[in-house]
């Protein structure tokens, strides 16, 4: 069965959200409206820890072979 990709019901106004519960519940990746992003619940500082969940999200999803 492959992995499904879902849309949180709950999510603020303007906010993308990237989740797989097959792994977590919480949002892998969540892009705020205010130009916060969060990987697994984390603020994110910098760009390339953006890039790093970006890359191990897609690879979960299958999308990227390791």
């Amino acid at each position: 069965m492959k992995d499904t990709l879902t849309l949180e019901p709950n999510l603020a106004p303007n906010t993308i959200s990237f989740t797989n519960e097959k792994y977590n519940v919480e949002p892998f990746i969540k892009l705020c409206e205010n130009g916060d992003i969060f990987v697994k619940g984390k603020l994110i500082e910098n760009d390339i820890e953006v890039v790093d969940a970006m890359r191990e999200f897609l690879t979960q999803q299958g999308f990227i072979n390791k």
